[in-house]
């Protein structure tokens, strides 16, 4: 480490403008208990010696370490077995009569101060560092180290400025680690400071959630800390918006995708500001196209009727642009807490609207035929449809040949039941029965959604209950 003495600066600041000046060496550096110098130009006359001073302490006093004769020479060695502080500087002594004599730089046998980083940030593919230099005089160069794998590297030398460009990192892939040393011309380098990284921002799309999930590493090493992170967002290619401002300790955020923005380029970065200066970093950009799954929606069953050939016809409508990975028909028979899996559906999307599905193995003497229909969507998630259900036709013989007939109620879920109670413009239309055998047709205003109907002209056979507006249920003997 250099250093000027005050006084020194004091009588040159103070001084009348000089003619003539004997110069001294300069003093470069210590390598070791070596004492290295740099020849100077004196032409004022001959030359005597060069003379090194030094002292424990920087305001001296300064004693005569040794004359140096050999005006070629330009290192002395000082040994110091204790490795004790000293300071030195050295003067130059011509036979220049009535000329002042000036002083070197002072130098002590420290290694170099080390700069202070002020910032690592990215830009693109690179990476820009920027310190304070080192205050120490003798320095001048800088050694820019990259942690490579597991080692520690030197990648550059920077001779003039306090900033550089690394283009050879990876800041899109990785946390960059860096490392600023002081270098003296003897190859003395400051020490080690803890490093600066790069701060790396990974983008995910979580097209189930509807969102893109941010998650990064925060600046370190900062003096000050923190002070804020700022997430920038540029949406399809436009200019970045800063979209929130987090406080120093913040690692992960959730952006919410808005619905117009499904499909477009979401690209994001952080900016880092410390505290208590002007320091800032910037992340490395992560750009992702949230695609956001369309989930199922009004799934219901519209209808489950027996077909003149003994199968049920099932259908159902459901949501057209929601994206299932699995849709299934489940069935009960008699009893709608006994559902189970009876088939896998196939399809394709789009899905269609509204869909129908044939049930051949449905029993016809066992009761109603409860029916859902259950999909999973791409992201996992099930939803049941509403329940559908057969009508069950019972009938039995009476005496004065007639027939009693007896059935289940029609149940739909979410289907308007008019009430038999209610006004007669209101009630349901009259129930159509149809025996197997060739019988007229009897109409009647009193049955309602389920009970009993008396037929006289039939015995035993099969039967078809209709329903109400023109939609029927089927129920077979």
């Amino acid at each position: 480490m250099k250093l000027l003495p005050t006084a020194i600066l004091l009588w040159l600041f103070s001084s009348p403008v000089l003619t003539a000046q004997v110069f001294p060496p300069d003093l470069l550096c210590l390598r070791g208990d070596t004492i290295v110098w740099g020849l100077p130009n004196n032409t004022c006359g001959s030359f005597n010696s060069y003379d090194i001073w030094f002292s424990n302490s920087l305001g001296g006093p300064y004693a005569l370490l040794s004359s140096v004769t050999n005006p070629g020479q330009t290192s002395f060695v000082h040994s110091n077995p204790g490795s004790q502080l000293f300071f030195y500087y050295i003067t130059g002594n011509y036979d220049c009569p009535g000329e002042p004599v000036l002083s070197s730089d002072t130098l002590d046998n420290l290694l170099p101060e080390p700069p202070l980083i002020q910032s690592v940030s990215v830009f693109g593919d690179n990476v820009q560092l920027t310190w304070t230099p080192s205050p120490s005089p003798e320095v001048y160069a800088y050694m820019i180290y990259r942690l490579i794998g597991t080692n520690v590297d030197i990648i550059d030398t920077v001779f003039t400025g306090n900033t550089y460009l690394d283009t050879g990192a990876a800041p899109t892939l990785r946390s960059e680690e860096y490392y600023v040393l002081a270098l003296d011309q003897c190859g003395n380098t400051s020490q080690f400071l803890d490093p600066h990284k790069t701060i790396l921002l990974q983008a995910q799309a979580d097209s189930c959630r509807q969102l893109v999930a941010l998650e990064w590493n925060p600046y370190e090493n900062w003096p000050g800390g923190i002070e804020s992170q700022i997430l920038w967002l540029s949406i399809d290619g436009g200019a970045f918006q800063a979209i929130d401002t987090l406080g120093g300790e913040a690692s992960i955020y959730e952006y919410m995708v808005a619905e117009a923005d499904e499909g477009a380029e979401h690209c994001f970065y952080l900016q880092a500001d410390e505290g208590g200066s002007a320091a800032s970093s910037n992340s490395s950009i992560s750009c992702v196209l949230p695609q956001v799954i369309t989930p199922m929606e009004n799934l219901a069953v519209k209808n489950a009727t027996f077909t003149p050939a003994g199968s049920v016809r099932l259908d159902w409508v459901w949501k057209a642009e929601a994206e299932i990975a699995s849709a299934a028909v489940w069935r009960a028979v008699g009893d709608p807490a006994n559902f189970a899996l009876h088939s896998n559906l196939a399809f394709a999307l789009p899905l269609n609207g509204a869909e129908s599905f044939e049930d051949l193995t449905a029993p016809q003497n066992q009761g109603p035929v409860y029916y859902e229909i259950r999909t999973i969507d791409l992201c996992g998630a099930e939803v049941q449809s509403t329940l559908g259900a057969t009508i069950f036709l019972r009938g039995e013989s009476t005496t004065g040949f007639s027939n009693l007939l007896t059935w289940s109620p029609w149940e739909l879920e979410n289907r308007l039941v008019p009430d038999p109670g209610l006004p007669g413009a209101q009630r349901p239309d009259p129930v159509p029965v149809h025996p197997a055998r060739p019988t007229p047709t009897i109409r009647t205003p009193e049955v309602g959604p389920g009970g009993g109907l008396g037929l006289e002209g039939g015995r035993g056979g099969g039967w078809a209950v209709g329903g109400c507006g023109g939609v029927f249920g089927v129920g077979v003997l």
